[in-house]
């Protein structure tokens, strides 16, 4: 039997997390209201997670009160919360720092007994998220339900009640439906959606997408069309009504390292390449004239809409730490044995699909913008393929990967559990463990304007291990 004191699962509680969504959001209707005081009664353990969206509405409705708006966000028992903070001195600024067990279910219960949530004042649009624009990060604005936020360029973000952080990048319009909600009119988004918000949506013209636990981002370019790409976790992306009337399939689930174009008459397409800033300050699906790059193209002969994957490109991102793969949370590293070598810093990386490694009959072309050194990266666990060992040089140096395969698979795991059980938990004892590899460096200058070919990680007769990594760097380099 769950009591107050259970830590409460939001997403183990659909119904209950939208209300409490709709109601911080000063959306709720009347009947939603009495459908929320229901289930609070009936699951005591969700008031400390409902006071505390209630908590930081009345912190946000503090940033506006030079305003005249800071009349139209007085939340329910917004009196009481502020005789309590002037007591304590001063008012936390972090949804963490607000929350206090104890302290939440008795205001909750004196919330709810004294009738100080009533409907008429939960129906005032109220804020419900932080924007924090990198021109100026010690200027914080509240954002309230319905509001549409504009920019013209730069890169913004807005950190939601429920831990919901996302990145608004260049010329973007976003309009803030709730704090499950979103929809991008125009311009690119990503999000990092924690286990609070999960079902955190983004709607398109063409497009919706549902956030199952995610880092992903969207984009609405020239003509409608909705591009999404996961970097991590999992996303579902349906067409929007009418379009889903067609009969065509309805839904996708994409996960890390997977990417589709959802246009305007509802087709998926693949998105074979992601361009990614070194600065981490935006990402690109279309022409790589913003990033300063050797490689103007990468794409296989895999075209499968099965599983949508990518290419991600780091234009002069290659150094320590940086992750190997799209789809694995493994890294480059070094240490004291295998020293990172020097000449290939700063150097345009390419990660591919680890999955791919099994493939015998992948080929991925590489095009160029300007002669340079290519670097293959290889397990030799397994034998070097023909193609590698006819075109390329192996060199004397050898870089480390570090793969984190039991956070990997605790994390696919609890996923795939979760399905069935929402409240599925893996524990991270069972998982600890990491490998180290060293790979080989092969290289090859390359001074021709025909695209390089470059075949699988292993032939047939050989065992399968790790995908192998592309680096490129300037001829000059050398």
């Amino acid at each position: 039997m769950m009591t107050a004191n259970s830590s409460f699962d939001a997403d183990a509680h659909p119904e209950l997390r939208e209300l409490i969504a709709l109601a911080c959001s000063g959306l709720a209707t009347a009947d939603q209201h009495r459908r929320l005081e229901q289930l609070l009664s009936e699951v005591p353990q969700a008031v400390d997670y409902y006071v505390a969206h209630v908590l930081l509405q009345s912190h946000l409705s503090d940033l506006l009160a030079d305003t005249p708006a800071s009349k139209e966000l007085q939340l329910p028992g917004q009196a009481a919360l502020r005789d309590h903070e002037s007591r304590r001195g001063s008012r936390p600024r972090l949804v963490s720092k607000l929350w206090r067990p104890g302290l939440v279910s008795m205001i909750a219960a004196g919330l709810l007994l004294a009738g100080l949530i009533a409907p008429p004042l939960l129906r005032q649009p109220t804020a419900v998220a932080l924007l924090i624009s990198e021109a100026a990060p010690d200027s914080e604005r509240p954002l309230r339900a319905g509001e549409v936020y504009r920019q013209a360029s730069g890169t913004s973000s807005i950190v939601f009640s429920n831990g919901v952080r996302m990145s608004v990048y260049g010329d973007s319009e976003v309009e803030i439906v709730s704090g499950l909600k979103v929809i991008l009119h125009r311009g690119q988004i990503d999000a990092d959606v924690g286990e609070a918000g999960r079902g955190f949506t983004v709607l398109t013209s063409s497009a919706e997408v549902v956030d199952l636990g995610t880092v992903f981002g969207v984009e609405v370019r020239s003509g409608g069309t909705t591009d999404v790409v996961v970097f991590d976790g999992a996303v579902d992306v349906d067409r929007r009504e009418p379009v889903r009337r067609t009969g065509a399939v309805a839904e996708h689930s994409l996960a890390t390292g997977e990417a589709l174009r959802v246009d305007q008459k509802g087709e998926f397409v693949r998105i074979p390449l992601v361009w990614k800033d070194t600065t981490a300050r935006g990402w690109s699906t279309g022409e790589r004239a913003a990033f300063p790059t050797l490689i103007a193209s990468v794409s296989d002969n895999l075209t499968s809409q099965s599983r949508p994957k990518y290419y991600s490109i780091v234009p002069e991102g290659f150094r320590p730490g940086v992750k190997c793969y799209v789809d694995r949370p493994y890294e480059w590293r070094d240490d004291a044995e295998f020293p990172f070598p020097t000449e290939l810093i700063g150097g345009d990386l390419i990660q591919p699909f680890n999955n791919d490694r099994v493939r015998t009959d992948l080929e991925v072309v590489l095009e160029l913008s300007a002669p340079a050194w290519v670097y293959v990266l290889f397990d030799e666990r397994t034998a070097p393929p023909e193609w590698l060992t006819d075109s390329f040089e192996r060199t004397d140096r050898q870089i480390l990967q570090w793969a984190d395969v039991g956070d990997f698979f605790r994390r696919r795991d609890e996923r795939i559990a979760r399905r069935t059980d929402p409240e599925a938990v893996i524990p991270a004892s069972r998982y600890q463990f990491t490998d180290r590899y060293p790979f080989q460096l092969w290289r090859r200058l390359s001074t021709s304007p025909e695209p390089l070919r470059l075949g699988p990680s292993y032939e047939a007769d050989s065992e399968s291990h790790g995908m192998y990594g592309i680096v490129v760097v300037g001829q000059q380099q050398q």
